[in-house]
């Protein structure tokens, strides 16, 4: 039996809206409102007869994504060596992961689920219905999971943890800007967003990062209009070229059989009577394909979507994507510059705009989220829509109204009647348009404008320090 091969097929794919490992909820409990899909492959259909009289079901599945095999590893609860067996973690000799979730509704061959905790792509090897009367246990022991409390497992099961308490980092430094204390805590990420271009979020991106100094990282995840750095002007020291999988076929040893083709939901793939015909640009990298080719004819190699520079000006470190002229899709090179985010500092992350998928992946794993707006009908009705997408998360937010002194008290009225905190209002004056047309930095030209983003930082840092975490 030792060294004995046992190969599985695939019998599906789950879909989800996790796309990252350090963004998906590490169990069930943890992703009781997020929701996916899994999606049989038409030849078992047939064996989902029956299946929607159960209110939850058992997914059997490969992670994909899982790094090398270790016997002993830390798990997400603690900071303490354990036996892998004795753990849930994704680092096992066989990398088959187990949830169970709701099952919604069954549409034909496709499943809809809630309380997925389950990587976008994951190859499904199996479902089994959950049944009380034969999986509820009583008078169960937990092992060394009983160590750990409930506000523990929450905070480090939900999606995007960081451990970033100011009290316990050692990097943690109380500054003094433009007669405010700003305690910076490293690890703490500030998105920057707007329901629509134009309204303001490199200028509140710029001139905070400045303001703040200190360890402040900022990145420009606008990858496909980036111009932090014509503010900045940074020493570039890195470059990365940033690309995705694309499937490959090897025309010698596919036998033409389509399933690649019938797995693939986003039409990257056309099943032809010589062969699958591929779209790379349609590819989202899942790797589905790979997973369901019995001749093992297909391989993935990378195509460039885009580079990613960093560059350093002055005490601000400056990470900025760029998309490629004519690329559809911007959120993989969004969450590639997202990665180079740091424990040691302050991050400051500007957004695109709007309230699509480009922007999900730039909020994911933000603590507060700074929301750019002006005070016309158009700001209103934009500010509106990023609100609501910024509540989906779950996230602290407040508001910075540009040009205040145009338009009508709508805005703030909004806010009030929301409970969403005002943070600063920029003035509608001359000597800012200059100062931007020219390149400058309001913070570097103008005195007050110092105070204002001064002011800022103090509030949302001070936020991050308060026990009960209620936006300022």
């Amino acid at each position: 039996m030792s060294g004995e091969t046992i190969a599985y097929r695939p019998i599906g794919v789950i879909h989800s809206e996790h796309t990252t490992p350090e963004d998906t909820p590490a169990q069930p409990v943890y992703a009781q409102e997020c929701l996916g899909r899994a999606e049989i492959i038409p030849e078992y259909a047939d064996g989902l007869r029956d299946l929607e009289g159960f209110s939850h079901i058992y997914l059997v599945y490969h992670l994909h994504r899982a790094g090398p095999a270790k016997l002993v590893t830390k798990p997400f609860l603690q900071d303490v060596e354990r036996g892998v067996f004795a753990t849930r973690a994704p680092c096992r000799p066989n990398a088959i992961g187990l949830s169970i979730v709701e099952l919604v509704r069954r549409e034909g061959n496709v499943l809809h689920l809630k309380g997925v905790d389950v990587l976008d792509g994951t190859p499904l090897l199996d479902i089994k219905p959950y049944t009380a009367k034969f999986d509820r246990i009583e008078g169960t022991r937990n092992g060394w999971q009983d160590e750990v409390d409930d506000a523990t497992a929450r905070k480090r099961g939900q999606r995007g943890y960081r451990p970033k308490d100011a009290a316990q980092n050692p990097h943690a430094r109380t500054l003094v800007r433009g007669g405010k204390e700003v305690t910076l805590t490293p690890g703490m990420t500030i998105a920057i967003a707007s329901g629509k271009g134009g309204t303001g979020k490199t200028t509140v991106a710029v001139n905070l990062a400045l303001t703040l100094g200190g360890p402040v990282r900022l990145l420009d995840c606008d990858v496909e209009e980036p111009n932090c750095h014509l503010f900045l002007r940074p020493k570039i020291k890195n470059l990365e070229t940033v690309g995705v999988p694309v499937p490959v076929v090897d025309a010698l040893a596919c036998d033409a059989c389509g399933r690649c083709a019938e797995i693939c939901q986003f039409g990257a793939i056309a099943a032809l009577k010589n062969g699958p015909l591929v779209f790379a640009e349609l590819c989202h990298g899942c790797g589905g394909c790979l997973s369901v080719c019995p001749r093992h004819a297909i391989r993935e190699e990378t195509r460039p979507i885009g580079a990613i520079t960093v560059g350093q000006a002055g005490d601000v470190e400056i990470v900025t994507g760029q998309l490629r002229v004519g690329e559809a899709k911007s959120p993989p090179l969004i969450r590639a510059v997202k990665k180079y985010a740091r424990d040691d500092r302050v991050n400051i992350v500007d957004c695109p705009p709007g309230t699509s998928c480009p922007v999900i992946a730039a909020l994911r794993g933000a603590d507060f989220v700074i929301l750019v707006t002006e005070p016309t009908p158009f700001g209103l009705h934009d500010l509106k829509l990023a609100v609501e997408t910024v509540r989906q998360f779950g996230l602290a937010c407040g508001v910075v109204i540009n040009r205040a002194d145009i338009g009508d008290s709508r805005v703030k009225d909004y806010c009030a009647a929301e409970s969403i905190p005002v943070l600063v209002e920029i003035p509608h004056r001359r000597e800012i348009a200059e100062t931007y047309s020219r390149g400058q930095v309001l913070v570097q030209v103008l005195p007050e404008m110092r105070a204002l983003f001064a002011d800022l930082g103090a509030r949302i840092m001070n936020w991050n320090k308060s026990p009960s975490r209620v936006a300022p």
